[in-house]
């Protein structure tokens, strides 16, 4: 399975905190993906699209923020190590993941593409157990 440390993914925003109320780059959250979970940091918002009542959405690109009930594309990178994943077209389980804040599911997503780690970077090695 590959890892990573740099994401690619589409995030529907549910509500984000009364505290933050936008999510801008820079913002820091918990990514809780299958079976682990660590603080991420979203690293740029490539787009992101506003439902409407009535008409048609509205779509930004390279937005400098993104609000809550929006869906946005955005890379996300990990803070402390490798992730394993997979592209959500290929195996929709190991795509799929969850953003938590101040103890609250803030988004959903999926993963549509990551870079892969290379070996020999010891700055990105996972730990070793002992």
């Amino acid at each position: 399975m590959p890892a990573t440390d740099l994401i690619q993914c589409e995030v529907d925003i549910l509500e984000i905190p009364e505290s933050k109320k936008l999510m801008t780059k820079g913002y820091a959250c918990m990514m809780h993906i299958h079976a682990w979970n660590d603080e991420v940091l979203i690293k740029d918002i490539m787009k992101s699209i506003e439902p409407q009542d009535k008409g048609e959405d509205i779509i930004k690109l390279k937005p400098k923020f993104a609000k809550s009930h929006t869906k946005m594309h955005c890379t996300i990178s990990t803070q402390r190590g490798l992730v394993a994943l997979e592209k959500f077209e290929d195996i929709q389980q190991m795509g799929r993941f969850t953003l938590r804040d101040e103890g609250k599911t803030i988004g959903l997503g999926k993963v549509l593409k990551y870079k892969p780690h290379k070996k020999g970077d010891p700055l990105k090695e996972a730990p070793k157990s002992e």
